[in-house]
């Protein structure tokens, strides 16, 4: 079988001990390479994350020398951040 096809899916909330869960993401790991873990982070970890750096990001004009508008970046940044956020994942 291929490696990327063994890749385990966890979900943390199905986990009683956390050992569990830190034992079958290592045998992910050395078995595939790799596993994601899904719904890690609340929503409102993710949340609070986002309205933490939200000051930073409204306030950096743009980088020396570049002729793209900073603030659209950043924008179009946060939209593809939300789109991959809306189903946290995070594959290790």
């Amino acid at each position: 079988m291929h490696p990327l096809l063994s890749i385990a899916s966890l979900h943390p909330c199905q986990y009683r001990h956390e050992e569990d869960l830190v034992t079958e993401i290592c045998q992910s790991l050395k078995r595939a390479g790799g596993c994601i873990i899904r719904n890690m982070v609340s929503r409102a970890v993710l949340d609070a994350l986002e309205s933490d750096i939200r000051p930073f990001l409204n306030n950096t004009g743009p980088a020396h020398g570049t002729k793209q508008n900073t603030k659209k970046r950043h924008a179009d940044h946060l939209q593809r951040v939300e789109k991959n956020l809306s189903h946290p994942q995070h594959a290790w």
